[in-house]
């Protein structure tokens, strides 16, 4: 059983030695630090260290606000549907225009075209065109 890992190390000297650890002389405390340090390097760190119960806790009160939530918005939709249902009953829509009567296309039409406003008087009249 000797096993070996790597690892870097620093002496009493200060110098950095790299290499690898014999197992077998580690005393149990250094090779408990040195499990805990491997394990709580694989495990997230980001995840808080909480029992079952605290995470069944934890999602029922997230459960019952996001629910809180859900329930806010629909009474608050529903009162407006009620509201907007209450005064569309008291402004019905008003009445549509009667049809235009029918053009009967079968007769001539005349066209008359009036200007919007009288034409100053100031403007040049355009002679008339002349051949040459």
């Amino acid at each position: 059983m000797n096993e070996t890992a790597s690892s870097d190390s620093t002496s009493a000297s200060g110098e950095r030695h790299g290499g690898s650890v014999d197992l077998d002389t580690v005393n149990p405390l250094q090779l408990a630090v040195m499990e805990r340090a491997r394990a709580e390097g694989t495990k997230g760190q980001w995840l808080p260290n909480m029992s079952t119960a605290q995470w069944i806790v934890s999602g029922i009160i997230a459960l019952v606000f996001v629910t809180g939530i859900f329930r806010v918005v629909d009474g608050g939709l529903t009162a407006f549907q009620k509201f907007t249902e209450v005064y569309s009953q008291s402004n019905p829509a008003p009445e549509a225009p009667p049809p235009a009567p029918e053009v009967d296309l079968s007769q001539p039409v005349q066209i008359i075209l009036v200007p919007r406003s009288p034409a100053p008087a100031d403007e040049v009249a355009v002679p008339p065109l002349t051949a040459e």
